[in-house]
């Protein structure tokens, strides 16, 4: 059973149906790869994992402490490394290596979120 034919009356199909076309209209762009949606809170995580990347590869291991942010804190607590512990990065992953644009994972995550707060009411 689909969205669509669940909704009751012939107008709530459409409106939902131009909703989407809007969407998609207006959001061509970073549905298809063109433009990432990133800001500053993004970026710095990369610094940091260039130089946890850097002492690991100095030192063979991967450094358990860091000490840039906080004057210093464990590295699992920095959310540096959490895609190792995030279970749907396995999915992204390959996902990413067959050609889909990563726009469409903050998508994913969106419905993953919107099926959540579904089951929880």
């Amino acid at each position: 059973m689909s969205i669509l034919s669940s909704l009751p009356n012939r107008k709530g199909r459409l409106a939902l149906t131009l909703m989407l076309l809007t969407g998609v209209a207006f959001y061509y762009r970073i549905l298809s790869g063109h433009y990432i949606l990133a800001g500053p809170d993004s970026l710095a995580p990369k610094a940091i994992s260039t130089g946890l990347g850097n002492l690991e590869a100095a030192s063979g291991e991967f450094p358990t402490w860091l000490p840039w942010v906080f004057s210093g804190m464990p590295v699992i607590h920095s959310f540096s490394s959490v895609s190792h512990l995030y279970l749907p990065n396995m999915l992204f992953k390959t996902l990413q290596q067959g050609g889909v644009p990563i726009s469409w994972f903050f998508i994913l995550h969106l419905i993953f979120g919107g099926f959540g707060c579904y089951l929880l009411v």
